[in-house]
C-alpha cells in the first residue's frame, strides 16, 4: 500500500476504534464521510457514496457520501443523501447482488448499452467509471460503497481495488 494511503488507512482504523458501540445516525454519517474522504484521497477519485439495499422491494437509499473533486464535475454539487433508487433504475446491479457480491463491480460509462438504466444516471452525473464494493452487517449483505471517477475513464489497479476493499470492511463496521 502506498505510504499516504497507509497513513489514511491508519487514521480510518483509529476512527473506527474510537466510535461508541451504539452509533447514532449523526455519528455514523460523520464517520462514513471521514472514511470516504480518506478513501478518495488515497485513490485520487472524485466522489463516493454508500447505499443501503432493501431486499423487499429491490431498492436502495443513499445513506453516506463524500464529494472530493467538485470542481472537476459540477453536476455532483447536490447531495444524494436520502435518494432512493428503485428496481427499474438498477440495471445489472441486481444480478451483481444476486450472484457476484463478493467481487468488485466496475462500470465504464462508455461500455454500457444505450438502453441500460445505469447509463442514464452515469451520464446525468458525469461519471466515467464507477466501482461498487459490497458492505456487510452481521455477515449479511447490507449494501455497497460506490467510488466514482468523473474526470476520465479509469482502470483501477489491483492495489487500488485492495485499498477500496479494505475500506469497505471499515465502512461496514460503522453500520
Amino acid at each position: 500500500m502506498k505510504t499516504q494511503a497507509r497513513a489514511y488507512f491508519e487514521l480510518a482504523t483509529e476512527i473506527i476504534n474510537l466510535l461508541p458501540e451504539q452509533k447514532t445516525d449523526v455519528i455514523r454519517g460523520r464517520a462514513w464521510y471521514r472514511l470516504l474522504h480518506y478513501l478518495l484521497t488515497s485513490l485520487d477519485a472524485t466522489s463516493a457514496y454508500i447505499c443501503n439495499f432493501n431486499f423487499e422491494d429491490n431498492s436502495a437509499v443513499v445513506v453516506g457520501e463524500c464529494i472530493l473533486w467538485i470542481d472537476e464535475n459540477i453536476r455532483e454539487i447536490g447531495s444524494d443523501l436520502g435518494n432512493v433508487y428503485v428496481e427499474s433504475q438498477m440495471g445489472a446491479m441486481l444480478d451483481w447482488i444476486a450472484q457476484h457480491i463478493h467481487e468488485p463491480r466496475i462500470l465504464h460509462a462508455d461500455e454500457l448499452e444505450p438502453d441500460d438504466p445505469e447509463l442514464t444516471e452515469l451520464l446525468e452525473l458525469g461519471a466515467k467509471t464507477v466501482v461498487y464494493l459490497p458492505l456487510y452487517h452481521q455477515n449479511q449483505f447490507w449494501g455497497w460503497v460506490e467510488i466514482w471517477e468523473a474526470r476520465y475513464k479509469r482502470q483501477f489497479t489491483d492495489e487500488e481495488l485492495q485499498i477500496s476493499s479494505n475500506y469497505s470492511e471499515l465502512l461496514s463496521a460503522i453500520i
